[in-house]
């Protein structure tokens, strides 16, 4: 019988010793919190990055409050005993400020009464920072997608529009989910010598001339460009078909040919002789 509780006691101070060596070592802060918000035990993370904070409110450590901070996790879990989760800015002891998300669970004794509160806390401002660079970069391209002087639009493999450029609607309406070859011509099939349908076949980029209508019922002459968009995998999971509106430039081509052939005619036809000459006399 005494061997038996010896070993019982022993696998105990073990069992002890280990879920301390992992309050120790786990890679996140770790606090225990009672009822008053007084800190009262926490692992050597949550020391090195906020110091001992011992017998000292959660609020003063992590944001130098004097009162409990709003929404505060572990408050909800003294009222309902459940678990909660919370995105925080906390203020280190070096004054650096982080993001975390933080845990809160309830700690009980024997009778199921909570009598403290154990918050998890991972650092998530990189995360943050590169949420927040992500975003960035998501506006520039949005910016240059819409303000860039020409037709953008991306196609699925069905020749869908999924998206449009500012540009695009301007002239052709907003027609996302409709399909390109109906906008483009009110036709019912896919167009003739088609770049979009060349880029999902091959991957390669192409380029054509087309006339289009616009939603207004003009002819337009655009020179037409196609690119695939692939995913991580490389697969090509889109095609993006930039288009110049080069109606303007068709009209100048077209009337200067036309003066060129009427002075051509003139040239012929006025009833006398005329010879051009070079500096050779040539």
């Amino acid at each position: 019988m005494e061997d038996a509780a010896r070993r019982r006691i022993h696998r105990a101070d073990r069992n002890r010793k280990e879920l301390q060596r992992l309050f120790e070592v786990v890679p996140c802060y770790i606090s225990v919190q009672d009822r008053n918000f007084h800190i009262v035990r926490s692992n050597r993370l949550f020391k090195e990055a906020f110091g001992e904070g011992h017998r000292k409110h959660c609020y003063e450590v992590y944001k130098n409050l004097d009162t409990v901070c709003p929404n505060c996790s572990v408050a909800k879990t003294f009222e309902d005993g459940e678990v909660h989760s919370n995105e925080e800015e906390v203020v280190t002891r070096d004054g650096q400020k982080i993001s975390l998300i933080a845990y809160s669970a309830p700690i009980t004794d024997e009778k199921g009464n909570i009598v403290a509160v154990m918050e998890i806390s991972t650092d998530i401002s990189e995360v943050k920072r590169l949420q927040t660079e992500l975003e960035i970069q998501r506006q520039k391209h949005e910016q240059i997608f819409n303000v860039v002087p020409c037709y953008i639009s991306i196609h699925d493999r069905d020749f869908n529009i999924l998206q449009t450029n500012e540009m695009f609607k301007r002239d052709f309406g907003d027609r996302d989910g409709q399909k390109c070859y109906r906008v483009y011509k009110g036709a019912e099939q896919v167009c003739q010598n088609c770049q979009v349908q060349k880029t999902f076949q091959d991957g390669e980029v192409h380029s054509s001339e087309e006339v289009v209508i616009t939603k207004d019922g003009r002819q337009a002459n655009v020179i037409v460009y196609t690119a695939p968009i692939r995913d991580e995998a490389g697969n090509i999971e889109a095609v993006m078909e930039m288009s110049t509106n080069i109606t303007e430039v068709k009209w100048l081509q077209t009337e200067l040919e036309t003066q060129r052939r009427k002075v051509e005619q003139l040239f012929n036809m006025v009833p006398c002789y005329i010879s051009v000459h070079d500096r050779n006399f040539n």
